[in-house]
């Protein structure tokens, strides 16, 4: 989903997210947008401020993106952690609980 909106693309590896942060905010972000999806202002903030926490924005995000979409191995691994973080942020009955647990706990993948 996210991926199709990745407009930015660097060549400069030094301006990607590690793979282990991208994985994780990855899920977040598709976490949040379905929390939130009635309000995209909300979406909108709560996804930047999410990034500023990991000192990252918008286009390094994006850029990263791209390159996992030209990459089947990584998609593939993306897709499995994505939905292993998805599942464990909607698995309570209160899911605003667990917006604290967003950004964190990389151990649980």
């Amino acid at each position: 989903m996210m991926l199709m909106y990745a407009s930015a693309c660097s060549d400069d590896n030094d301006d990607l997210l590690p793979d282990e942060t991208f994985e994780i905010l990855y899920g977040d972000v598709l976490f949040l947008g379905e929390l939130y999806r009635g309000d995209s202002t909300l979406i909108r903030r709560s996804i930047d401020s999410l990034l500023q926490a990991h000192g990252t924005d918008t286009t390094t995000f994006f850029a990263t993106a791209e390159t996992y979409a030209q990459d089947r191995e990584k998609m593939q691994r993306l897709y499995s952690k994505t939905i292993e973080r998805f599942e464990k942020l909607s698995g309570s009955n209160d899911s605003l609980q667990n917006t604290r647990d967003i950004g964190t706990h990389p151990e649980d993948y």
